[in-house]
């Protein structure tokens, strides 16, 4: 069948009701698949619907997609927008219960141009040493990477990173970065506390970068009890003026502290923002 009777928008509205659910459910991607194969009309809506979404769950499936997204036309992989990592499930557990991480993988996934239209990434479940945000080569994250280069919203959920400026180099590494979202699980390796002269640093590197400049929504859950020390990165945000090392365009925050961190935000935040 070359071409449908029934209206466009109609059979657009159709193709996203089928499309819903789940990106990894089987039968949703069958019936994508199947529509894509109706008619030329449908074939467009239906491609879209079955690239744009992508949640990674195991080794198979990120060494499955960085392979299809090196052979598929651009036509294809410039629909992908929303990409999720779920490395709990990526990661590698060895006889001896060691665990590892398929890292060239990742850091071709990295590299590639290919994912020119993809807006939001989630990176989750990247804990405990050996992780692949703390064996990342810092020098990967601060040449800015293509496939980073229009993401719009980053969400971090339970990672570990090997300190407060490799998890800055990711985020300072989106330069479209508008919405970030960094939920209470997240750790740092390296404990040492970041004093105010280095936080003056930190800041200094992300203006001269140019890092964060149109983020503007910040969600950042601070993964402390009553009585816990700051973390490094408490005290990175809140040792400068207007926490800075996300930029100054903030226009709406999110800030999931306890009494105690909520006194430290006293002085370096100006009441008057909003």
């Amino acid at each position: 069948m070359e071409s449908c009777p029934i209206p466009i928008e109609i059979c657009e509205l159709i193709i996203d009701f089928v499309g819903e659910g789940p990106p990894q459910d089987p039968e949703r991607r069958h019936n994508l698949q199947q529509c894509a194969l109706t008619c030329r009309a449908w074939r467009t809506r239906a491609q879209r619907c079955l690239w744009q979404v992508w949640h990674i769950r195991s080794s198979a499936s990120i060494n499955l997609f960085v392979d299809t997204i090196r052979r598929a036309p651009d036509s294809l992989v410039s629909y992908i927008h929303t990409l999720v990592l779920d490395f709990y499930d990526i990661r590698n557990i060895g006889p001896s219960g060691a665990i590892s991480y398929p890292l060239p993988r990742l850091n071709e996934l990295l590299l590639t141009t290919k994912l020119a239209n993809l807006g939001e990434l989630t990176l989750q479940g990247a804990v405990g040493p050996g992780s692949p945000l703390q064996l990342l080569h810092p020098n990967i994250l601060r040449i800015r990477p293509p496939m980073l280069a229009n993401v719009t919203v980053l969400e971090l959920w339970r990672c570990t990173f090997s300190s407060p400026r490799s998890m800055l180099d990711l985020i300072w590494a989106c330069p479209n970065l508008a919405s970030l979202d960094i939920d209470d699980e997240w750790t740092f390796l390296d404990g040492t506390l970041v004093t105010e002269e280095a936080a003056r640093r930190l800041v200094a590197t992300c203006q001269r970068s140019g890092a964060c400049c149109k983020l503007e929504d910040l969600d950042f859950s601070f993964n402390l009890s009553s009585d816990s020390s700051p973390s490094p990165l408490c005290h990175a945000l809140f040792n400068v003026t207007h926490g800075s090392i996300f930029g100054s365009q903030i226009t709406s925050m999110v800030l999931d502290v306890t009494m105690k961190q909520l006194r430290e935000c006293e002085r370096s935040f100006d009441p008057n923002r909003r």
